[in-house]
């Protein structure tokens, strides 16, 4: 789960915008270099994730979240989706020997096989 000034959406994922053709529907493909997986996400959810920076809090996040997209989220339910997002291994620490020595290999235990996930956020309203 994202915690303020702890962790972070992590900085060496490969991310790659996608606007399909009718030019109103954009989303983005996360990839984990360490795992080889791809994740599929949506405006807001890749909002959110790059919202968890390590320095915002999470009804910072949401009061960004609500003025950007016009859309309700509470506390309980971004707890959740950050829940999600660490589950993936898409978090990192903040603390310094993490960040330089990013020995946390996903290859084990996800394989080398490249997987494309959908993530959604609970209950928007």
């Amino acid at each position: 789960m994202y915690k303020y000034l702890q962790n972070r959406f992590r900085k060496n994922l490969i991310i790659t915008p996608i606007t399909k053709k009718d030019a109103q529907t954009k989303f983005y493909l996360v990839k984990d270099p360490t795992s080889g997986e791809t994740f599929e996400f949506g405006e807001e959810e890749y909002f959110l994730c790059q919202a968890m920076n390590g320095t915002s809090t999470p009804s910072q996040i949401l009061s960004a979240f609500k003025s950007r997209f016009e859309l309700s989220m509470n506390e309980e339910e971004f707890n959740q989706f950050s829940e999600q997002i660490a589950r993936f291994g898409l978090l990192e620490s903040l603390n310094e020997q993490a960040i330089l020595n990013p020995e946390i290999s996903k290859k084990n235990r996800y394989g080398r096989h490249k997987i494309k996930k959908k993530i959604l956020v609970p209950n928007v309203k």
